[in-house]
Order: C-alpha cells, then sequence, then structure tokens
C-alpha cells in the first residue's frame, strides 16, 4: 500500500519536476527566435532603400508577430508577407517598449531599423508562463541598431 502511494504522488510530482528545464529551454528558444528575426530584419534594412521591423500583436492569443517593411523613411507599414510567428503558450511578455512607449497590451509599434544603422530603442521582456523569475530580454540600441539578448531583465 505505501509503495502504491508513493508511485502515485512520483507520477503526479514528476511531470512538474521535468516541466521545468523544459520550459525554460523554450522561453531561451523563443528569445533567439525574435532575436534572430530582428538581426534579420537589420540586415534587410542595411541591405535595402527600405526600413524594416516587427510588430507584436499582444492582444492575439498566441500574442502573435511579424516583419513590416515601409519604403524609404515614411508611408504606411505593411506586412512584407515573409513571415509571421506566433509565441508558444509557455512563453508570456511582460513588455514591450519601443521609443520610450511601454505595450503591455494591443499592437505595438514597428521596431524599426534603417538603412543607415539606426533602429528604434526597444526592450522585449519575455518570461517563463510557469517560472515568473525565469525571464529574457531582447534589447535594441537606437544609435546602433546592434541586438543583444540577455538572461533576466
Amino acid at each position: 500500500v505505501v509503495l502504491a502511494i508513493m508511485g502515485v504522488l512520483a507520477a503526479i510530482a514528476l511531470p512538474s519536476l521535468m516541466g521545468s528545464p523544459f520550459a525554460h529551454m523554450k522561453l531561451k528558444s523563443i528569445s533567439m527566435e525574435i532575436y534572430s528575426t530582428l538581426q534579420l530584419c537589420r540586415s534587410k534594412a542595411i541591405g535595402s532603400t527600405s526600413q524594416y521591423g516587427v510588430r507584436f500583436d499582444l492582444s492575439a492569443t498566441p500574442v502573435t508577430y511579424n516583419i513590416m517593411s515601409r519604403p524609404g523613411t515614411s508611408g504606411a507599414w505593411t506586412s512584407d508577407g515573409s513571415f509571421a510567428k506566433n509565441l508558444d503558450s509557455g512563453v508570456s511578455v511582460d513588455n514591450i517598449t519601443v521609443d520610450a512607449v511601454n505595450y503591455t497590451s494591443g499592437t505595438t509599434g514597428v521596431i524599426r531599423f534603417e538603412a543607415t544603422g539606426l533602429a528604434s530603442a526597444a526592450s522585449i521582456q519575455l518570461k517563463n508562463a510557469m517560472n515568473a523569475a525565469d525571464k529574457y530580454s531582447i534589447l535594441v540600441s537606437s544609435s546602433t541598431g546592434r541586438v543583444k539578448i540577455q538572461s533576466g531583465w
């Protein structure tokens, strides 16, 4: 009887113990995907006369993001059709800041990259939905367009 009870308790506890490392890997993977998408936009912009960027829809379930473009430095942003991505349900967006405007819901401003190498100042804060202390930030420098990723905020 004792062994049966211990077996049931182990069966209940094992998924939660196993979930934490997998949830962390998922958070890290999604952070790297967003980082890579921003780097792609930067490369596209530097090689053209158009601006490229990423816009997040925080009101969508799951949260989505896609690559946007616009000719020159003015005009309407349009999805360039090359990319649209959903965030996994195990990862949540805590906050996105674009050019000093904070977004926690709705559609964000475009994190833009220009042919000159300049960019929007931006910060994307992601966290593990199972462990709020597990966080990653993706930062964009406005003066250099450099994108970096770091653990924590």
